[in-house]
């Protein structure tokens, strides 16, 4: 039983059958698993299913006794467990400069990237109102054979908003260390989707377009910009950055791009890869982008 954001006592309310064989209620009692958690017995609760199965099929007496003894040690043995303490996982002048890594709007972020992507793969999507309830599912249309660590054919009835989410337990929450979210970001880092594209990004002060390129090398993580004239632009990067969030996907057909324009992207490339000196990491992104006024 979850207790997390509860206000008030959790109650169990169960059966009892004065003849049944075995007698799991009493079982439970002695066990104490209506009154104190078990959290840390698995080892020790493991083998009474077996137990209780047994002595089903044959209508045996279940030895009672003997189960909670054994819990009971285990029980006992798992407070005496020597528990590592961490004096300085927390520290208190750090909370302003950790929690300023978290977006103020990362569930909106979360909720665009996730139904983008859902939707660029296939996915079936449903919105169910609420603040930002939706159904998902892997369904037969997915253009991919599958997303890592997600079971094929998965579905999920759940929500963008925290507050929803722990309002409504039996809703899946979206975010980070969801299997899906954590599927479609693997897809992304993993999968050729994503790795080339076009956007618009408003700007109040810069105008013009030019190639934005991601390399990486190990866990070095390197922005170039080149501009149309092929100069080498780093003070555009966090500009960049900063505006994909909210770019608009621009269509091709509105560049009027003409049998040169490959010709021309592969320069602004080669320009790319000359701002390494030596060896050039690995291309992770080529994207080109325009500036906008908004």
């Amino acid at each position: 039983l979850d207790r997390i954001g509860r206000k008030k006592d959790v109650e169990i309310v169960y059966f009892r059958c004065q003849k049944a064989k075995p007698d799991l209620a009493r079982l439970f009692e002695q066990l104490d698993l209506y009154e104190r958690p078990s959290a840390g017995l698995d080892a020790a609760l493991a083998p009474i299913r077996a137990a209780i199965e047994e002595a089903s099929e044959r209508r045996k007496t279940l030895d009672i006794d003997a189960l909670v003894a054994r819990v009971a040690a285990e029980r006992e043995a798992s407070l005496n467990v020597p528990r590592v303490l961490y004096t300085n996982a927390y520290e208190a002048s750090q909370e302003e400069k950790i929690f300023a890594l978290v977006p103020e709007d990362l569930e909106p972020r979360t909720r665009r990237f996730c139904l983008g992507a859902a939707n660029n793969l296939g996915m079936r999507i449903v919105e169910k109102g609420g603040k930002a309830l939706y159904y998902l599912e892997l369904g037969a249309s997915l253009t991919v054979e599958s997303l890592p660590g997600v079971p094929e054919g998965s579905r999920w009835l759940g929500t963008f908003d925290r507050e929803e989410a722990v309002d409504k337990e039996e809703l899946d929450f979206y975010a980070s260390g969801h299997p899906l979210v954590e599927g479609l970001l693997l897809e992304l880092e993993d999968g050729q989707r994503g790795r080339a594209g076009l956007c618009e990004i408003a700007d109040e002060e810069e105008t013009g377009a030019g190639l934005f390129c991601v390399f990486r090398d190990g866990p070095e993580w390197t922005p170039v910009v080149i501009d149309s004239a092929g100069k080498h632009r780093p003070d555009l990067a966090p500009r960049l950055v900063d505006g994909l969030a909210e770019a608009t996907p621009l269509d091709p057909a509105d560049l009027e791009i003409d049998e040169h324009w490959a010709d021309a992207i592969r320069e602004l490339g080669e320009c790319a890869e000359r701002t390494f000196d030596d060896n050039t990491p690995d291309l992770e992104l080529a994207l080109f982008y325009r500036f906008v006024q908004p």
